[in-house]
């Protein structure tokens, strides 16, 4: 982590020290390397080693888990377990080995462990498999929805890598040789299964068919490869059903041939099917950028592709503008002069890793008070709160030891508070935190996800982004088990709440409702008046909304009823991903992402009554699923409206045929709840299915029926009754396989160079190289045997390597002979 306030001396001192350091070094004899493929630079720092991993053993899966990461899991296996029959059921699979599901707390946790790196893997690939053990990790990132995706991810990819290459052992090896899918084929269809459609992915994939870019899948990143994929899928499940998915991928796996899977089923040849592919979303998008507009003129002149901006932020006088950019992983803070230009890079840290990349640190925001800018980033595990000041490159740090990870932070008024949004103990809340000091108030304390608070109307009230399925607040305390509140699940898509600090209590007051959109970024415009971002057209647009309110009926007293209204600002083609007012100077910032590059702007805040007021068109797929919903809304009408004709006895042949039409195939039972003469309710069910229309049911006239409008959000009574911890021991299981023709030698020793003029190099012959690899769950301890046979059976070598790296130091035992 560097700040570039004394970078100019540091960086001579270390200039002076190196040429020290090579005027010192005198001649040494060389060596070389006998082999030709090298290790370096494949490590990870675990900084702390106080994890004690635990796990719940259930019939189809174990859950393990440490300490921070408890609550986590509870509810990790009690979705884990719903949708596991889900995604079987959409490819007609049933697995046979079980799946262990690894939770951690944060993405830091996740980049700490040792998965996935395979420092002994060759360089030569022909003929190596490694074998996938079932294990699926997954972490928390503040928002449950994006965790319950990771996890149906991971069902979804141990289930299609078993249904393609089989369950054990040999038969995976002989299907890896014999059998290769390529990147959008199984990573599209991972990502069909787990995530479904949504309006990220349309935005995505308008800008790829827009521009073109989806038309060579090979020139394509894996990320884009996944996504054109997922439409490709999802287009056979629109044009010829969702059962013909399963068909495909069987008969692909039985010929060994993708195009016969299509041939077969579709009728068509690949080539034919992507060609439909491409012509049903080019009509589509089409359609849809025809009521669309253009961002316009980005504030940087140019916009280099693999850089993301982020966290744009502009200071109270309206002169500097802040930002992130992050290229891969290599992240800088700069902040620039609006007018002239002129850049000054403040913080830089990270290295371009090809791994995944953490784009929420770090956070900015400018202070009311003075050119300071606030910053927060984690560093080995730790959050940091730095405050920057513009004029005189001082800098005060302080640590931020409350909470496991922040997601968004804004000051008040008077800069000595912010409103952060952070994760605690496996929940993201909203708190009040002292600049000056360490204390801090919790606001929220439950299972539902809260993000981007904001203070508004003078810092009197709070405003944020919610997940809660209403309005109250429950404060739901530590406890050991809490089975029932780690389980609690929000809604799919968030709205706006606000929260009046001055008359606190447990009850907010709800800005907007929408079922099938999604209100984020909320910022302050003026006295009750806001600016969000939403989806409600298909694409993440501004919108502008006043909270207001009217007297409901009086009593007592006066009672209110509160209400919103408000419209879209902008019309945009593609989506805004942030935005962030800065009132104080009359402007706003936002990014926007355009034909794959994130694109900042800078506007000026216009007056209330000059804002554009926009009706926007919806896209083709938020038009489908509002037609979906109403229909499901007709329906469940129908029902209830039946439901009650029965239960106020009404035994009619037309009501028994309209039951029939709504009753599906599996049986359904309702509940009526009954009332006798001393207003003592009772319970009775009803089988709609095989009710008889021409019984006497006459108790039943005055029944009520209540149905369960929401959905069973709690786990299953058998994964309710097997939550019982266990502690985890090391426990190996094979992790590769090698069999190939090899060139090289199998040790890694050094040969002294003595002769330049005529080096001695013993170059190994022609051999075959067996090879097996096995690993512990976590991949910290593993176990390396194998052979390397020359033709002759003369000068054989054997080796075995045992590697150690669950500390901080990396250690590896090799035992290698020839013979």
């Amino acid at each position: 982590m560097n700040f570039y306030c004394g970078f100019k001396v540091n960086k001579l001192i270390r200039i002076i020290l190196v040429l020290l350091f090579v005027a010192a070094i005198k001649p040494v004899s060389a060596q070389f390397f006998t082999g030709s493929q090298l290790e370096f630079g494949k490590n990870r720092v675990q900084y702390t080693n106080d994890k004690r991993w635990s796990y719940y053993r259930f019939n189809k899966f174990d859950t393990y888990y440490y300490k921070e990461s408890h609550s986590l899991a509870i509810y990790a296996s009690a979705y884990a377990d719903k949708q596991m029959a889900i995604i079987g059921k959409r490819i007609d699979f049933k697995a046979d080995n079980k799946i262990r599901f690894i939770i951690f707390k944060d993405l830091s946790d996740l980049k700490e462990t040792n998965i996935g790196l395979l420092t002994d893997e060759q360089y030569n690939v022909g003929g190596v498999t490694h074998v996938i053990n079932n294990k699926v990790f997954v972490y928390f990132n503040g928002v449950h929805h994006d965790f319950e995706n990771q996890l149906k991810r991971g069902i979804a990819q141990v289930y299609l890598n078993e249904l393609l290459y089989g369950g054990s052992t040999g038969s995976r090896i002989k299907s890896s040789i014999l059998l290769a899918f390529p990147t959008w084929y199984t990573d599209g269809l991972i990502a069909y299964l787990a995530e479904g459609w949504n309006t990220t992915i349309d935005g995505k994939m308008r800008e790829g068919i827009k521009t073109e870019a989806y038309k060579q899948f090979d020139k394509l990143s894996r990320e884009e490869q996944g996504i054109v994929g997922h439409s490709i899928w999802k287009f056979i499940e629109i044009k010829y059903g969702a059962k013909t998915v399963a068909d495909i991928i069987y008969m692909a796996k039985v010929n060994r041939n993708i195009e016969n899977g299509f041939l077969y089923v579709l009728g068509l040849s690949y080539e034919e099917v992507i060609e439909r592919w491409f012509n049903f979303y080019k009509k589509r998008y089409t359609h849809d950028l025809e009521k669309f507009e253009e961002p316009g003129v980005s504030f940087f002149k140019r916009n280099k592709v693999n850089i993301r901006y982020n966290n744009a932020c502009i200071n109270a006088d309206g002169d500097l503008v802040a930002y992130v950019t992050n290229e891969k992983g290599k992240v800088k803070v700069i902040i620039q002069e609006i007018e002239s230009g002129k850049k000054r890079k403040i913080m830089k840290y990270g290295y371009k890793l090809d791994e995944k990349v953490d784009y929420d640190y770090p956070l900015l925001s400018w202070s009311p008070r003075g050119n300071n800018l606030g910053i927060i980033f984690e560093k080995k595990k730790d959050n940091y709160f730095v405050t920057y000041d513009y004029d005189t490159k001082d800098r005060r740090i302080k640590v931020l030891g409350h909470f496991d990870r922040i997601h968004d932070f804004s000051y008040n008024k008077r800069g000595n508070e912010l409103a952060v949004s952070a994760v605690k103990n496996g929940q993201s809340d909203i708190f009040i935190v002292s600049v000056a000091g360490n204390s801090f108030k919790r606001i929220t304390q439950d299972g539902y996800d809260d993000s981007y608070p904001r203070f508004v109307n003078n810092g009197k009230a709070l405003v944020w982004s919610s997940n809660r399925i209403d309005d109250t607040l429950r404060i739901i305390k530590q406890r050991v088990h809490r089975i029932a509140e780690d389980t609690l699940r929000g809604q799919k898509y968030s709205d706006l709440f606000f929260y009046d600090l001055a008359k606190g209590g447990n009850v907010l007051r709800r800005i907007t409702n929408t079922p099938l959109s999604d209100e984020k970024q909320v910022m302050p415009v003026a006295y009750n008046t806001f600016s969000w971002l939403s989806d409600e057209n298909g694409v993440y647009n501004r919108y502008i909304g006043r909270f207001d309110s009217t007297i409901s009926f009086i009593d007592t007293a006066t009672h209110y009823r509160y209400f919103t209204k408000y419209f879209a600002t902008t019309n945009f083609n593609s989506n805004i991903l942030e935005q962030e007012y800065s009132t104080y100077s009359g402007k706003y910032t936002e990014i926007v992402e355009v034909d794959g590059r994130t694109k900042l702007y800078i506007h000026e805040i216009p007056d209330l009554e000059d804002y554009s007021r926009l009706k926007l068109s919806s896209t083709a797929y938020i038009s489908e699923e509002t037609s979906k919903l109403k229909r499901s809304i007709v329906r469940e009408k129908i029902r209830q409206d039946l439901l009650d004709k029965i239960a106020e006895g009404d035994t009619s042949k037309a009501v028994a045929k309209a039951v029939k039409k709504l009753v599906p195939k599996r049986k359904k039972r309702f509940k009526v709840v009954t009332v006798d003469q001393k207003n003592k309710p009772t319970t009775k069910s009803v089988d709609i299915n095989n009710y008889d229309f021409n019984s006497d049911n006459k108790e039943d006239k005055s029944s009520q029926v209540a149905l369960a409008s929401a959905r069973q959000r709690g786990p299953a009574d058998e994964i309710r009754a097997a939550y019982n911890s266990r502690p985890y021991d090391v426990r190996y299981d094979v992790s590769q396989v090698v069999s190939q023709v090899n060139f090289n030698y199998l040790n890694y020793g050094y040969q002294p160079f003595t002769n330049p003029k005529t080096p001695i190099y013993i170059t190994n012959n022609f051999s075959a190289l067996i090879k097996l690899g096995i690993m512990d769950l976590f991949e910290d301890y593993r176990l390396v045997g194998g052979v390397n046979i020359k033709p002759n059976l003369k000068n054989n070598e054997y080796f075995l390597t045992f590697s150690d790296y669950k500390n901080r130091i990396d250690k590896d035992y090799t035992f290698h002979r020839n013979i």
